[in-house]
């Protein structure tokens, strides 16, 4: 579906949430990563810290 938040950079977590769909637009994952920067300031990996339930 368009319109759908698929990922979101959360400063004050210093953390990255990604979020994954079915065909009906409900939400079937939510993850959390660890937000890593490298010397230019830009994401440089994501590091899985856990699911959400």
């Amino acid at each position: 579906m368009l319109g759908q938040l698929i990922r979101v950079n959360e400063g004050r977590e210093n953390a990255t949430w990604t979020y994954k769909y079915d065909l009906g637009g409900n939400i079937l994952e939510k993850k959390k990563y660890a937000y890593v920067h490298n010397l230019q300031g830009n994401v440089a990996a994501l590091i899985d810290v856990g699911k959400c339930q």
